[in-house]
This record gives structure tokens, sequence and C-alpha cells, in this order.
């Protein structure tokens, strides 16, 4: 099973351990249209990344002025988004490294 102990700790702790042991199976190659079609609609959406010394780190990104359109599938296995940020509010974010 591809789940991580931990997250099977808490799926069992919160009763969940039955319902989500399959989703893996679940996960296909591809997006469907209506999941193309629905990204660009988003006026945010979570970001997360592991950086150089296994450590996570989160963020919310969103289009200029909250606006949708930021986010595009030009074809259904890739997501493209397209953001502008300043480097000192990011920071090892994406990076890997502190801000200057």
């Amino acid at each position: 099973m591809p789940w991580h102990p931990g997250e099977l700790k808490i799926q069992t702790a919160l009763g969940y351990k039955n319902y989500v042991s399959h989703a893996f199976m679940m996960v296909q190659n591809e997006m469907s249209n209506q999941h193309r079609q629905f990204y660009p609609m988003l006026p945010f959406t979570p970001f997360a990344c592991i950086d150089d010394q296994g450590r996570p780190w989160g963020a919310i990104i969103a289009g200029k002025g909250g606006t949708g359109g930021f986010i595009r599938s030009p074809t259904p296995n890739e997501l493209t988004v397209r953001i502008g940020f300043r480097r000192e509010y990011v920071g090892q974010l994406l990076t890997s490294r502190a801000p200057d």
C-alpha cells in the first residue's frame, strides 16, 4: 500500500482506513476534461513541496487580483501555473534557500 505510515495512523485513529484504502487505485495518468476545465476557474490553490533537507513547505497561490486563469491544462497530463512572486516572500518554498 502506498500510504505513508503517519497517514495510516491518522486514517486508523479517525476511523477512515477502510474508506481510503483503495484511493490510490483511483489516481489516473490523465485528467478528465471536467478537471481540465475546472482548474482555470480557481482563484487560488494550495502549493506544497519538500526542500533539500526533507522539510515540507506550503503556501496558497492565487491569480493576480484573486481571479482565476493562472492555472491551465494544455494537455490531459499537464498543469501549468503562472505566478509572479517576490523571492523574499517565497524563500525556501521555491528555492530551498533562505531569503537574502
